[in-house]
């Protein structure tokens, strides 16, 4: 059969509509499908678009017995990481079940692997169901390596009235005096040539996941995460609050082992802080403490980013993330003699389900100064900023074994939606985008 693999246009909105609906009801969460045609044509077409899609079209005389030409469709965004810099994250990728077999669902995937290779991406993300046995196959035989399988990686997801309740709350009620929150401004990325820009900031959902099978990522609502990463990252997560004296795992996939560490300083409880927007002159700041997470997490071999990339990639003229600090008093600075103890880096991603949501890459406080509010100051500011861009979810992964990350988020309402809908994290890194991209069909 012959067919075509081509960039929507907003005329394409009402039938990839019809197949986001298809693809939900295949996983029995059509009634966890809010978005519309019009908020498709509104966030994809727009001024500033959240996502990028490409349709499958066949001629005339191979419609669908329903009449359809337009019989698949791939969504996705570009994203960000602190250990590889740029990413693609695919929302959706779906093909109507009678046009499955004809390898329209490969030609899709290598079609967007051929996209972010273009704009020097390292990693193409999405998520998968474990149910989803085909499209696990289907990602697997292409190379995806499962995170979730494989390093522990959990999908969690703020949403509804949870994600409202933390952007409301007021970090300044947890330990008298805590230190106004501040925000100078936030700029929202846009996606533009290579590199990949970020869009303006992306809501609700990671990539998809099917082939010639359905199936939907999550990514950062209830039934649909995102991801990406983190508050830490794609394959890493956070150090949030801790104790003084703090147990360190390291991210092994079985019975990691941990080491304690005694703080020389500890932070008193009603230290002063701010939280304020990142500027180009944090930088290094910034750099010091994602190298100090890559440590926490056991994974320092993996950071290859600079000092220089994220004055390039978050404060050039389309900037790909934004960023939040913490700052504490000259009297109060670490005894390395820093000042800025905490950051936060997020992003925009989107959803097919719910529409705008905002994803946490990064959420780090440094270790003797945690305990006092400062964790908890970034998490609420960054959802107050999604809200504000009226995002309809926070999403983050965290590793299994952080287990201090994963009660601090779940204390705060998140929904692991790795356990309650057995979301798996998958990334194609890049030789295999490679390869894919190579077997992209020619225009």
């Amino acid at each position: 059969m012959n067919y075509k693999i081509r960039t929507a246009s907003k005329e394409d909105c009402k039938e990839i509509h019809r197949m986001i609906m298809e693809l939900a009801l295949y996983e029995n969460v059509a009634e966890e499908v809010k978005i519309t045609h019009e908020d498709l044509e509104r966030d994809g077409f727009g001024q500033n678009p959240f996502f990028e899609s490409l349709v499958a079209e066949v001629p005339e005389e191979h419609k669908s017995s329903e009449g359809h030409t337009v019989v698949g469709y791939a969504l996705y965004f570009y994203s960000y990481s602190t250990m590889k810099r740029h990413t693609l994250q695919m929302i959706d990728l779906y093909v109507m079940q009678e046009f499955r077999g004809s390898g329209i669902g490969k030609a899709l995937l290598s079609k967007v692997a051929e996209v972010g290779k273009k704009k020097q991406c390292m990693m193409l993300k999405t998520t998968v169901f474990k149910f989803n046995t085909p499209a696990r196959e289907f990602y697997a035989a292409k190379g995806a390596v499962d995170l979730t399988e494989s390093e522990g990686l959990h999908f969690l997801s703020f949403h509804g009235q949870n994600l409202d309740n933390l952007a409301n709350e007021d970090p300044g009620e947890e330990k008298p005096p805590m230190g106004a929150i501040h925000t100078e401004r936030h700029h929202s990325p846009q996606p533009q040539e290579a590199p990949p820009q970020r869009p303006p900031l992306n809501p609700d959902r990671p990539g998809q996941t099917p082939h010639e099978v359905q199936s939907r990522p999550s990514p950062p609502g209830p039934r649909d995460p995102q991801g990406d990463a983190p508050v830490g990252r794609p394959d890493t997560t956070p150090g949030v609050e801790g104790p003084q004296e703090e147990t360190i795992a390291a991210p092994q996939k079985e019975k990691p082992k941990s080491r304690t560490r005694k703080l020389e300083f500890v932070a008193p409880a009603n230290m002063n802080f701010k939280i304020r927007t990142a500027t180009k002159e944090d930088c290094k700041d910034i750099h010091r403490m994602i190298m100090d997470l890559a440590i926490y997490e056991n994974m320092l071999e993996q950071v290859t980013i600079s000092v220089d990339d994220l004055e390039c990639d978050g404060f050039g003229q389309n900037p790909c993330f934004e960023c939040l600090v913490a700052e504490v008093p000259e009297e109060h600075k670490s005894k390395e003699g820093h000042r800025l103890v905490g950051y936060t880096l997020y992003l925009g991603a989107y959803s097919s389900w719910k529409g705008r949501a905002i994803h946490l890459e990064d959420l780090y406080v440094m270790q003797e100064f945690r305990g006092i509010g400062i964790g908890k100051a970034l998490l609420s500011k960054v959802a107050e900023m999604g809200k504000k861009k009226r995002c309809q979810r926070l999403q983050l992964t965290v590793l299994d074994w952080n287990k201090p990350s994963r009660d601090f988020y779940a204390a705060k309402g998140a929904v692991d939606l790795t356990e309650s809908e057995g979301r798996h994290f998958l990334s194609f890194y890049r030789q295999s985008v490679d390869n894919l991209a190579s077997e992209a069909p020619r225009d």
